[in-house]
């Protein structure tokens, strides 16, 4: 379980406390997972991460203002996710540092 929290998250406080929060008080009670220890499984992880996506929350909030704030940043990140093209990193690319700022990327 640690891994899939790490694997989807980097280990972002918020998100893994909200994932762990979820599995523990929704998914457990959820009749397919009929038990906590049913609920801390791969197939769990899986309901809650479909949770946490469809829900409004303070995090995606701020992430989808920075995108209204830097417009760059967003035509940036639309060019990665869905043309697929590579971005080279570097510095002085206004929009490369606030995306590895805000955390968009990883570097």
């Amino acid at each position: 379980m640690a891994g899939l929290l790490y694997d989807h998250t980097s280990g972002y406080p918020f998100l893994v406390s909200r994932l762990c929060q979820l599995i523990d008080e929704d998914v457990s009670i959820q009749k397919n997972f009929h038990s906590k220890k049913a609920a801390w499984t791969q197939a769990g992880f899986f309901e809650t991460l479909r949770m946490i996506l469809s829900e409004k929350n303070t995090l995606f909030e701020s992430l989808s203002d920075k995108l209204y704030t830097y417009p760059t940043l967003n035509n940036m990140l639309h060019s990665l996710l869905f043309t697929g093209k590579s971005i080279t990193y570097n510095y002085y690319e206004t929009a490369v540092n606030i995306a590895s700022m805000f955390g968009f990327v990883k570097i």
